[in-house]
């Protein structure tokens, strides 16, 4: 609103819109969470707090996946793919398979990541 003497003021009820009340990103998100797997730790926010390290880094997102399945897609292109052994945290049988039926990958090189 404008005022007397030409002072600006701001409302913060007709600017600000509410926040949203379920917000996710999913390029942060640790492949248990994307896998819907029932049981993970703590490690998961590890896998957040690693991605956006690595996009401070490189200055770019590091997964910036369009669907959850494109960001599967990328996180396998740096991490490699998995094998069976490495697997059985996967509780989904669907997921599982999606990720044996993917071809397979090598993981990337660290200093690979981080070019421009």
């Amino acid at each position: 609103m404008l005022r007397q003497h030409c002072a600006l003021t701001l409302s913060a009820h007709t600017l600000i819109p509410p926040p949203p009340r379920y917000v996710v990103t999913r390029w942060y998100r640790a492949p248990e969470l994307l896998l819907s797997c029932k049981h993970y730790t703590s490690a998961i926010d590890m896998w957040s707090i690693g991605c956006i390290f690595a996009e401070l880094l490189a200055r770019r997102p590091l997964f910036a996946g369009d669907d959850y399945l494109h960001q599967l897609q990328l996180i396998c292109d740096v991490v490699g793919s998995p094998n069976d052994e490495e697997l059985h945290f996967v509780s989904e049988s669907s997921a599982a398979r999606y990720l044996r039926e993917m071809r397979v990958k090598v993981s990337a090189a660290a200093t690979s990541l981080t070019r421009h």
